[in-house]
């Protein structure tokens, strides 16, 4: 369960970030642009005569950009354009630009296209100063604006329009990551004056605007005598945004995710007892009317909201109570699988053989507790041992040639322990590998032998690989030689592969019950998944990191959380046996009342071992509780029939306490001077299955409406654009 765990909150991490690097790679919902403002700030101070004094703080971030031929483009150019119209902006004048980045003040230079300057002229000579241009013919073609001359004249009946850019100019540069400015600038002719009050729309950013920005900030002050009492003010956008009002009444707004092509106007009336020498005049009063258009605007626009509102508001409901209703389920029924999963009687220890074959007590022990290599592998290696247990094969250390001229099928394990002993060659190769030996009841009288079908498959598996080899008597190695062209082998691999499958699941012991918590989890997942997702998109990233993720990651751990499969209540039986054995063996040293009974049980609890993955610790449990068997006479005389003979008699020879040389480490040595035999079957066999699988033909892989009235508060709405200045940004 421990290591389902550890797995599971991995992978709710990963597919986690993966969703954010999703929504980042998308600019979390942002608008994809070479050129964006991280920051647009503005401060802007009303004049009494009615003219905007203007000062403007923008942070910007220029990425790299290519042609399409996969050459550089520079950037070269920052700039704004505004309107001027007789009836409403008539001047730019006061222009200052600072490189808030360097520190440097620019200056004015004539407004030049950068694209027929090369660079070190532009470099040395361009850059870094301002120009204001009159682009009414386009700018690829400025020609030089002077505000002493060419601004408009307000009074005049005609109505006339120009535009106008002031931009700054940059050294080449490539990328930016925060490139900071400060402009200022005074809008002439910007308000009217009437009788009750003088009144102005001010558009700082109209719908041409082509550089989108996360924010925008600004606050707008009134001439003395001003304050929120004789001020009204309307915020016109459709993004989401905040007003409120300052200590003095000035006005302060905040507009997120402003793409290009979305405006930005500020509509306001204040008492015109404070205004003086206004260009433009009106007869007449104006405020109630005013505020009856703002209502109207207003009402309208929340109008077509609401409906939109109110099935957001119900979506993110339900979304949010079938998220967490699911998350809640999957979590319960992970908890509940888990349990189901593991042993739930009071059985501590066993000391008899399961009642189930070492295939099936691999796959057992691999659902109710935590084991050592793969089920496929255990299950091979024990099921091997079974058969040498059962005398239907023999092992023996070394390889084949070690034995050759001696009948095997007959032989004496003493008489084999002390020839290898006396000649030291062999000695020294046979910790290299094993070899087995087909014994003639396994060939001729099959039927005889009590073999579950487990057994009976993995045994017509080795004889297969006999026939191959040409000989009964065959080691790791020539094994694994046999298997390489071996294409018909791998259905042999798929046939014990199968009989283990069935015969564990012919007890009944278990049940499947993945659906239970990977239901409710994929639920959670994808509701999860689509909140998160949709908060990156629309700029709520609340709504995606505090409640989409954390209920995308919640689904996404139980789906891999809980236990496939469970334990029903006859498997209870055996899942008991099986842990209370592993138990037992592991803590065997530690009985006092074990004797010769359990010593003869050893055969078995070396199966058993290796079903469980515990080999190393059983053979060291074992050499701790009889010390005797590193005495090679007592096991010549007590364990020369057993599987466990071989594990041992070498730390004998390898001490010097035989006149014959060192074994060198029997069948392959552990820390404790003991060989634990299933390590190296299972390494043997691990490659046999990897040389089949890879010998195998490829086609067989498998409310009401409250209108603010002007008090400024309560956020923008989609009011009318148009407002004087239509300011739009770009950067070349």
């Amino acid at each position: 369960m421990r290591k389902r765990f550890v797995r599971a909150v991995a992978f709710a991490i990963v597919s986690a970030l993966a969703v954010v690097l999703v929504a980042a790679i998308d600019g979390f919902g942002g608008e994809r642009s070479e050129a964006s403002y991280r920051s647009l700030d503005y401060e802007a101070t009303i004049q009494n005569n009615g003219d905007l004094k203007v000062v403007q703080r923008l942070d910007y971030k220029l990425d790299r950009r290519e042609d399409d031929d996969g050459d550089v483009q520079y950037w070269r150019q920052l700039y704004w354009q505004y309107k001027l119209d007789s009836q409403a902006l008539t001047n730019i004048t006061d222009i200052s630009v600072r490189n808030v980045t360097t520190g440097e003040t620019y200056h004015q230079i004539e407004p030049q296209n950068p694209n027929s300057v090369d660079s070190g002229t532009w470099d040395t000579k361009y850059a870094n100063h301002w120009y204001i241009a009159d682009v009414t013919g386009g700018s690829n073609n400025p020609r030089l604006f002077d505000p002493q001359t060419d601004g408009l004249d307000g009074i005049s009946a005609s109505h006339v329009t120009r535009d106008v850019e002031i931009g700054w100019n940059i050294p080449y540069t490539i990328k930016a990551d925060s490139l900071k400015f400060e402009v200022q600038m005074t809008f002439h002719g910007a308000a009217t004056q009437y009788q009750d009050v003088t009144s102005f729309q001010w558009e700082p950013i109209g719908d041409t605007n082509s550089i989108p920005a996360q924010k925008v900030t600004g606050t707008v002050r009134f001439p003395s005598g001003i304050d929120a009492k004789n001020s009204w003010a309307w915020l016109h956008t459709k993004n989401t945004s905040e007003t409120s009002r300052g200590d003095q009444g000035e006005l302060n707004f905040a507009v997120y995710d402003l793409k290009s092509e979305q405006y930005l106007d500020l509509v306001v009336a204040y008492d015109s007892k404070v205004s003086s020498n206004v260009a433009r005049t009106e007869l007449g009063n104006h405020l109630d009317a005013l505020q009856a258009d703002e209502a109207a605007q207003e009402k309208a626009w929340y109008d077509s909201q609401r409906q939109k509102a109110i099935t957001r508001v119900v979506a993110w409901i339900l979304s949010l109570i079938i998220g967490v209703g699911a998350a809640i389920w999957a979590v319960i029924a992970v908890m509940r699988s888990n349990k189901a999963a593991s042993y739930r009687g009071g059985l501590e220890y066993w000391r008899d053989r399961p009642s189930v074959s070492p295939a099936s007590a691999a796959r057992m022990i691999d659902i109710i507790d935590e084991s050592k290599g793969t089920v496929s592998s255990r299950s091979m290696t024990a099921t091997v041992l079974a058969l040498a247990a059962k005398h239907a094969i023999a092992i023996y250390p070394g390889p084949a040639s070690n034995y050759k001229g001696i009948d095997m099928s007959q032989a004496n394990a003493v008489q084999l322990s002390h020839m290898i002993a006396s000649d030291g060659a062999k000695a020294s190769v046979s910790s290299k590998t094993s070899t087995i030996v087909i014994l003639p009841v396994a060939l001729h009288d099959r039927d005889s032998l009590p073999l579950s079908a487990s057994e009976r498959t993995c045994l017509q598996l080795l004889i297969g690989i006999s026939a191959r080899v040409g000989y009964p008597v065959f080691d790791l190695k020539q094994m694994q030689s046999a298997c390489k062209d071996w294409e018909s082998g791998y259905e042999q691999l798929e046939r014990f592969e199968r009989s283990c499958d069935t015969e564990f699941a012919l007890l009944g012991a278990t049940s499947q019950s993945a659906w239970q918590y990977m239901l409710p989890g994929t639920i959670a997942a994808c509701v999860g998944c689509v909140i998160a997702m949709t908060g990156f998109f629309i700029g709520n990233y609340a709504l995606g990191f505090l409640i989409g993720l954390p209920i995308f990651a919640i689904g996404m751990f139980c789906d891999f959380a809980g236990a496939r499969t469970t334990i029903t209540p006859q498997g209870q039986e055996y899942a008991g046996q099986c842990i209370g054995l592993k138990n037992y063996m592991q803590d065997f040293s530690d009985f006092s009342d074990r004797g010769a009974a359990d010593l003869k049980m050893w055969d078995w609890y070396l199966v058993y071992a290796a079903a469980f993955g515990i080999s190393d610790r059983v053979m060291r449990e074992l050499a701790k509780a009889y010390p005797q068997v590193r005495d090679q006479a007592w096991l010549d005389a007590n364990g020369s029939n057993s599987l466990w003979y071989w594990n041992y008699s070498h730390v004998h020879w390898h001490n010097g306490a035989s006149s014959g040389p060192s074994f060198g480490g029997g069948f392959g040595g552990l820390s404790s001077g003991a060989f634990d035999i299933g390590t190296q079957l299972d390494a043997g066999f691990a490659s046999v299955r990897n040389t089949l699988s890879a010998a195998a033909p490829s086609s067989s892989s498998g409310g009401g409406f409250h209108s603010s009235g002007g008090s400024f508060s309560g956020g923008g709405f989609g009011g009318s654009s148009g407002g004087f200045g239509g300011g739009s940004s770009g950067a070349r």
